[in-house]
């Protein structure tokens, strides 16, 4: 990926990470796909999408000390992390919308 980022410093989280301001055309239909199969199975959403997010690469830099990214959920037992998680997914699904091109007519 090239081009700049955006930086996020979640400190109630002690969490820092930036998403990148471009992606791959790949990147951007997988994220999509993704999310629109989930919308539907709400108990799936935030879980889908942060396996989608980490395998996507689309989190860069991050910083936090009681979580990896390479963790898998299911390993985890810290309640902050699923707080941090559905945190970090809405902000992602923003950052998406964000990089979206709409043509004006």
């Amino acid at each position: 990926m090239s081009g700049g980022s955006v930086q996020y410093d979640l400190k109630q989280f002690e969490a820092k990470f930036s998403l990148p301001e471009k992606i791959t055309v790949k990147q951007a239909l997988q994220f999509w796909a993704v999310f629109s199969g989930s919308i539907n199975n709400r108990e799936m959403l935030f879980v889908e999408l942060w396996a989608v997010i980490v395998r996507l690469g689309l989190i860069e830099n991050w910083e936090c000390a009681y979580f990896s990214l390479e963790t898998p959920l299911e390993a985890v037992f810290d309640p902050r992390v699923a707080t941090l998680v559905m945190h970090i997914c809405t902000l992602v699904y923003k950052h998406m919308e964000s990089l979206r091109v709409t043509e004006k007519n």
